[in-house]
């Protein structure tokens, strides 16, 4: 017999998965294959052409929240600044089309069914993960992937790896949390493996905050430090992050951090070059991807002309859009965090916190909307009560299923 509902829910699951596979293929071999390269960015287009039809589907249906109309602000602005400084979008289709696209579809399906988004989501990560670590190992493919080397792992670039992998702990964390352990303990081994193999001390310093976090959740009663508004963290390291940023201005590319003469791997030289930059177009920026950043290693580089990854999001802001987008970023993530005031479970409102810490700080060092990660993690932030909401019901059902099994 036909199960429309069956139907429905094994449609939707196919339809996650075209989607966001293209958002998080393995970018590693797209350095050295061109097919396979436009292979993931044609099967791109298309997926955000079926977001396109499934948000006009649905246009009437989605209960609009804050953070949508902040956001379609944020890429409205990118998009006028752009092709009003540039007359062009060369290099800057995915960051002003596809990730829009990548946000909207996240909310659109946690809002319809948030357990069956999360663990599509998890199975790609699992597989990306896997590969990563048993198949496409660099001890293995050591002329392609090397993190000391190349800087490159399977996965893509090592510098992603802090990202994904706190992604996918914090999956794990919510599959946990619905009771899903085996595929949650999958998720976050696999992920730690990844961030351990990226070799990063972006990655490490992940690492280490979920260990002394997650041990600090589970030992302590009243949770203080992780119970506080999550607004704080945000101000807290924009402030470390505004600091570091004018000792680099002001002192030069090597300053002393904990004792130490420092470059933070180069990283300041980057900044001061591109505080520069930024101090010739402070307002309006040069559009997405309108400017490279020029360094004394440039001409190491495959075309010897920069790059337009600033390794630091707020400056990563101001090249392309100037201040008037930063201000927009600052409160697109104001608006999906205050979400996390509604949340009811103490432990996940703090493991919540920690990840948003986590993710935050990793701001300072690298530029996440130019690789869209973030903007799966933002969607689940924002829709996370109803998410805790679908899957304390899922729960309440099995344990009294289950307990009306066992008197029977």
């Amino acid at each position: 017999m036909f199960d429309r509902n069956s139907f429905k829910t094994k449609l939707t699951s196919l339809l996650t998965y075209f989607v966001i596979i293209p958002f998080v293929y393995p970018k590693g071999f797209s350095e050295y294959f061109l097919v396979y390269k436009n292979l993931f960015i044609t099967w791109l287009y298309f997926a955000v052409f079926a977001v396109f039809i499934l948000f006009i589907s649905n246009v009437r249906n989605i209960k609009y929240k804050k953070s949508h109309c902040i956001i379609i602000c944020y890429f409205l602005y990118m998009f006028i600044d752009t092709f009003v400084i540039r007359y062009s979008f060369e290099n800057a289709l995915q960051k002003i089309f596809a990730s829009p696209a990548l946000y909207f579809f996240c909310c659109i399906l946690i809002s319809k069914n948030a357990y069956l988004f999360i663990k599509s989501l998890a199975n790609i990560l699992i597989v990306l993960f896997f590969l990563n670590f048993f198949i496409f190992n660099p001890f293995f493919f050591d002329n392609y992937f090397d993190p000391d080397r190349l800087h490159l792992l399977f996965i893509g670039h090592v510098q992603v790896a802090s990202q994904l992998g706190l992604i996918g702990v914090f999956i794990g964390y919510l599959l946990l949390y619905r009771h899903n352990v085996r595929k949650a303990s999958k998720l976050i081994v696999l992920s730690i493996v990844t961030m351990i193999m990226s070799k990063t001390i972006a990655s490490l310093f992940v690492i280490s905050c979920l260990l002394v976090g997650f041990t600090y959740i589970s030992i302590s009663k009243r949770h203080y430090l992780l119970q506080l508004n999550p607004i704080i963290y945000l101000v807290l390291t924009t402030f470390i992050n505004v600091i570091f940023l004018i000792l680099t201005y002001v002192v030069g590319y090597k300053f002393s951090f904990l004792g130490e003469p420092t470059t933070f791997n180069g990283r300041t030289t980057i900044w001061r070059n591109a505080l520069e930059l930024v101090s010739q177009e402070l307002i309006f920026g040069y559009g997405a991807a309108g400017v490279k950043i020029q360094v004394y290693w440039s001409m190491l580089t495959k075309d010897s002309l920069g790059m337009y990854y600033a390794h630091n999001e707020l400056i990563q802001e101001l090249l392309n859009g100037g201040i008037i987008l930063l201000a927009l970023f600052c409160f697109v993530i104001f608006f999906h965090i205050v979400y996390l005031k509604n949340v009811k479970s103490k432990k996940l409102f703090c493991f919540s916190n920690l990840s948003f810490f986590i993710f935050s700080f990793i701001m300072i060092f690298e530029s996440p909307t130019e690789y869209q990660y973030i903007y799966i993690f933002l969607a689940i932030l924002a829709y996370l009560p109803e998410i805790e909401n679908s899957f304390t019901t899922y729960l309440l059902d099995y344990f009294k299923l289950n307990y009306k099994r066992k008197w029977l």
